[in-house]
């Protein structure tokens, strides 16, 4: 829990379960028409509020929210023995040579790997939970 990806991820879950959490108790209801079952996923997913969550606009917000949670708890655990664990920006891999030229591969151009910590997060996490 002391992990700025931890953090992270809760907000994003947060966000993504407050909006389908209508879809949800409709479908666990007595009553369950398919076709409006449909619509209302359809409705949920791609229409009304997932697909427009997938903006930078919206990841901003969410960093925001992590940020602000982050502080919050390394405020609580100062003075403790738990340590919190920033986020850090995994290591730009080298494509093994031999199997470049084996295969044929070229490495990846430097400019469509992430630049920035933030970058990377809405990237690599935010866009592929939504």
């Amino acid at each position: 829990m002391c992990d700025f990806v931890f953090v992270l991820g809760i907000v994003i879950l947060k966000i993504i379960l407050s909006n389908s959490n209508a879809l949800s108790i409709y479908l666990q209801g007595k009553f369950v028409d398919v076709v409006s079952a449909k619509s209302t996923a359809d409705m949920t997913v791609s229409v009304k509020t997932l697909s427009n969550l997938r903006t930078d606009n919206s990841f901003t917000t969410v960093w925001e929210m992590a940020e602000a949670n982050r502080q919050d708890i390394k405020n609580v655990i100062e003075g403790t023995d738990f340590t919190f664990k920033e986020a850090r920006q995994p290591r730009k891999k080298q494509p093994c040579r031999r199997q470049q030229s084996l295969v044929g591969e070229t490495p990846y151009p430097s400019d469509t790997t992430p630049s920035t910590l933030e970058e990377h997060h809405r990237i690599q996490t935010y866009f592929v939970c939504l």
